[in-house]
């Protein structure tokens, strides 16, 4: 039997643009099922306004759906007490503008665990963590 780590049944987020009641709506994420196993690694492809932060703010338990689930580890986070310790579990690398083609090497080290104290120096952690 699969376990899933993130779970979304037909999620929908719509928020009013306007202040008054003729203010139009915009769905910002619209139907979205996603299943994603235990222990993979998933990422968000889409242009922008797709709903791909608004996803992962939901998931995070940053944003509530409108309408739909999205389950952590089996928990709802707009329901579930628990929740915080499945979120804790939940790694979330948001998008970075650098000035150089190179991240910093700070990056590398998060996603590897190659961290400065690991006697590598920046040049080796950085064709490590390419590998």
């Amino acid at each position: 039997m699969t376990t899933y780590a993130l779970q979304s049944h037909d999620l929908v987020k719509t928020y009013n643009t306007g202040i008054s009641l003729f203010g139009k709506k915009v769905n910002a994420v619209n139907g979205l099922s996603l299943n994603v196993p235990e222990g993979s690694i998933y990422g968000l492809l889409g242009r922008n306004s797709a709903g791909k932060t608004t996803s992962i703010r939901i998931a995070r338990g940053l944003a509530l759906p409108t309408a739909g689930t999205m389950q952590v580890f089996g928990l709802d986070h707009s329901h579930d007490p628990g929740r915080v310790a499945a979120l804790e579990q939940v790694g979330y690398v948001p998008e970075a503008r650098y000035s150089s083609p190179r991240p910093p090497s700070g990056v590398f080290w998060n996603l590897t665990g190659l961290m400065p104290s690991s006697g590598l120096c920046r040049e080796k952690a950085h064709t490590t963590a390419l590998e």
